[in-house]
């Protein structure tokens, strides 16, 4: 790994918390950082980086007292080989392999770390809980380019995606479902999954990725994905399908 200490020290000096995710989740991970990680902390001051501005963060779950991070991502400037790992103090570092877009032209590339978790000193409790989750997801989805279509967050805890003029999504907390539009009459439901706090993001890019697909076989009250993914990697082809087949499409814009 060869990191520009310089430009990246720069770049986190010139990189104000306004600039940052305002969400919950986020603050409190701000807040506690420094202090819940200081071997951590201590490493990536050395290579420039500030552990107070993440690029990113992910937690998975939420109760009164408690926030779990699976990791924190962070810009650094210079080269890094893929299999870069290296276990500091309370965490693992590594090459992140998958991130948001940076909007970034300059060489560079994103850590993360992966720690254990830190006490929250915020209240989370009942609904509110699932409004931050979907906030915070919300979130996510504006920061990565890639995803298709639009959405917006409907009430204080759904997020409704449409995908294309064929498919729209509904996620909640718990819950990600795709539903087919079709004229006058009301959209018809797919396929729903209830995915955990960690995979919901995941299964969110591999829908809506631009340039990728989804392939559904709905046969009476049954519902299957064969396949969400690349659209190069995928075997079934639209001319193929017929029936009870549904192929959906990320549009490339």
């Amino acid at each position: 790994m060869e990191i520009d200490v310089q430009k990246t020290r720069q770049y986190y000096q010139f990189l104000k918390k306004e600039d940052l995710c305002s969400c919950d989740y986020c603050m409190n991970f701000y807040q506690k950082a420094k202090s819940a990680f200081p071997e951590t902390a201590k490493w990536l001051d050395s290579h420039g980086i500030d552990i107070e501005k993440p690029f990113e963060t992910l937690p998975i779950e939420v109760d009164r007292n408690h926030v779990e991070y699976i990791s924190a991502q962070y810009i650094a400037f210079g080269a890094c080989e893929e299999s870069f790992e290296l276990d500091i103090g309370e965490s693992r570092i590594s090459f992140a392999h998958s991130h948001p877009d940076t909007g970034i032209e300059e060489q560079h590339f994103v850590l993360e770390f992966f720690p254990q978790g830190m006490q929250s000193s915020l209240n989370f409790m009942g609904s509110q809980d699932d409004e931050v989750f979907i906030r915070h997801l919300y979130n996510q989805m504006k920061s990565n380019s890639k995803l298709g279509g639009s959405f917006e967050i409907v009430g204080s805890s759904c997020i409704f995606w449409k995908l294309s003029e064929q498919y729209q999504v509904t996620i909640e907390r718990e819950y990600l479902g795709v539903d087919r539009i079709s004229g006058k009459f009301p959209p018809r439901n797919l396929i729903h999954w209830h995915p955990e706090d960690e995979d919901m993001y995941q299964k969110i890019c591999n829908l809506g990725t631009k340039g990728n697909v989804t392939v559904i076989y709905k046969p009476f009250d049954l519902s299957l994905m064969l396949y969400s993914g690349p659209r190069d990697q995928c075997k079934y082809r639209r001319k193929w399908l017929g029936g009870r087949f549904y192929y959906l499409y990320a549009e490339e814009g």
